[in-house]
């Protein structure tokens, strides 16, 4: 799975300088040889609906993905993305993030 993260910066000293636009791809594995996003904690309850991999309320994932100029993994790496993930919601999918870039 491949998530696209947009940054901008402006430098404020000057007017000439235009704000820059960044594009990053993150690629999360949960199934590969080497994942780079782990199940640590087992949530409890059924499955919730919509969640596409069965995520149960609590469940928490660990990650440490490449972020790429480009969608493949074949694109230029330019930095990781480093975090946790936690299902938040008994009913709908809801998650909370937390990550360093």
């Amino acid at each position: 799975m491949a998530t696209v993260f947009f940054a901008s910066a402006v430098d404020g000293v000057g007017t000439q300088n235009a704000p820059k636009h960044l594009h990053f791809y993150m690629h999360d594995g949960y199934t590969s040889p080497k994942p780079t996003s782990v199940l640590v904690v087992n949530g409890t309850g059924q499955p919730l609906k919509g969640s596409g991999r069965g995520a149960r309320f609590g469940d928490t994932v660990v990650m440490d993905d490449h972020l790429t100029e480009g969608p493949t993994l074949a694109s230029r790496v330019v930095g990781r993305a480093q975090g946790f993930s936690v299902t938040a919601s008994q009913g709908d999918p809801a998650m909370i993030l937390a990550m360093n870039h």
